[in-house]
């Protein structure tokens, strides 16, 4: 039994154990959805832990309809707020957290999951409803800051790292818990920044930019070693964290994404260290930055640490660590970041505009990977994509719903001079648009891609390149 929110997503790949987890996924996060975003029912923890929904925010939009399911949840948050700003890392009010904690990474999903609102739905009206709350929450993280503009450690951290032994780690053993509290601190006050000019408080924009951008600095002279481009500890959640929330100089991105890769593939064997902060940030930066092919050997790894693991030992949800220690919860939906890569990524679809006004299609075809089939039901209608690729030739369906624009990146798989034909008539040769095509405005060579800009419709892309 659960709250009736509507399933909206679907996905299925030529590998079974990617359908396995994703299928994993499906059931953690369906269970959870008992009125709150519900913990681990199984061992009496029925409860609603603010982070544990914040990194699986996207996870759950691709899944089902959020939009009345979450918005009530977060009147609650905005019900529990204290007079100082404050608010309680379990929502609604419980006997576990009588008392607000100053806890940033957690208290952040409060207007991390309100702007996720507005970029899935594309309603201004729940940043309407929430921007004085989250502003205040905002305020209060900054009367913590200390003399030199950060604040102060914050509890757990890291939650549930995985350890040499086997086991998980309750708080962070790798990651500095100052890191990641003041990560979440820039993020916060960023995202009112952001909020405010949707809104067009043009002034308090200002003010809450300056602010973020201090933040920043201060967060980079602290925490990042400009000689090893480290930051931290150099653990992986260290390094991607920062990535992920934009924290990173622009000129040493790339000196931190190569250490990060390296920590990964060299120190550890293609495995994680990461507990979930780190991890749903792997999953947000590895495919942004050039490395799918990284995520998708994580997400189909089965050894420990990995959701494959879980899977060969039986699992049908996720479970509350890695190992699937029996004194833990086998349930719990933690370590869902995993499916927004499947949806995102592997399909490639996702909003480039709130609310799916405009859309991006840049399915990437990685690995052992030969078919993948996904749709989003969408606030606008269905997206829907199905590619298959072949020895010498790559096959793609794309279905935009009414009233949308769309980007769509047909990959190239690194052949040269190929030539991409729609619905039989030749849409791209010898390096070049050939327009004429109902639906097709124009294209582009795109890093790996040839993105074409397109209008609502369906569109059959076949892409053939003799030299690989």
């Amino acid at each position: 039994m659960r709250s009736a929110v509507q399933s909206t997503g679907s996905f299925v790949s030529s590998n079974e154990l990617v359908n396995k987890i994703h299928h994993n996924i499906q059931w953690t996060l369906m269970t959870s959805l008992q009125g709150i975003p519900q913990d681990a029912a199984e061992r009496g923890e029925r409860m609603a832990y603010l982070f544990d929904v914040g990194v699986v925010s996207e996870d759950y939009q691709y899944n089902y309809d959020m939009a009345g399911f979450l918005e009530k949840w977060l009147d609650d948050v905005q019900d529990d707020q204290k007079q100082d700003g404050s608010i309680l890392g379990i929502t609604p009010a419980h006997r576990r957290a009588p008392e607000s904690q100053f806890w940033p990474s957690w208290q952040n999903a409060y207007p991390e999951l309100v702007w996720d609102l507005y970029e899935q739905y594309g309603d201004r009206g729940v940043l309407i409803d929430h921007y004085s709350s989250v502003k205040r929450l905002a305020n209060y993280f900054n009367a913590g800051a200390m003399a030199d503009g950060l604040v102060a450690d914050e509890p757990l951290g890291d939650h549930m790292e995985p350890q040499a032994d086997g086991t998980s780690h309750y708080s962070a053993q790798h990651t500095s818990p100052g890191l990641t509290a003041n990560a979440h601190y820039y993020a916060s006050t960023l995202t009112v920044a952001r909020i405010a000019e949707v809104l067009h408080h043009a002034d308090e924009a200002r003010a809450y930019y300056k602010r973020a951008r201090h933040i920043k600095e201060v967060f980079n002279r602290r925490f990042f070693n400009a000689v090893t481009n480290q930051y931290g500890s150099g653990s992986q959640t260290s390094n991607a964290l920062p990535l992920y929330l934009g924290l990173v100089p622009q000129e040493k991105v790339a000196a931190v994404m190569r250490n990060l890769i390296d920590d990964i593939v060299r120190q550890h064997d293609t495995h994680l260290t990461t507990g979930i902060i780190g991890t749903n940030s792997v999953v947000q930066v590895l495919p942004q930055h050039g490395a799918a092919e990284l995520m998708y050997a994580l997400a189909i790894q089965t050894t420990y640490p990995s959701l494959g693991e879980q899977v060969t030992k039986g699992a049908t949800a996720v479970c509350e660590s890695y190992e699937c220690a029996p004194w833990l919860s086998q349930n719990m939906k933690m370590f869902a970041s995993f499916d927004k890569f499947f949806y995102r990524n592997l399909a490639g679809i996702a909003p480039a505009s709130p609310g799916y006004r405009r859309i991006r299609i840049q399915p990437q075809p990685v690995g052992d990977l030969q078919t993948v089939s996904a749709s989003v039901s969408t606030v606008r209608g269905a997206v829907r994509v199905e590619w298959r690729k072949k020895d010498t030739s790559y096959d793609l369906k794309v279905a935009i719903p009414a009233g949308t624009e769309a980007e769509i990146a047909v990959p190239t798989l690194g052949w040269t001079n190929v030539t991409i034909k729609e619905g039989g008539q030749t849409a791209w040769k010898s390096n070049a648009y050939v327009a004429g095509i109902p639906g097709l405005i124009n294209a582009k060579a795109d890093g790996e891609s040839i993105t074409f800009q397109a209008g609502s419709g369906s569109y059959h892309f076949i892409l053939t390149g003799p030299i690989h």
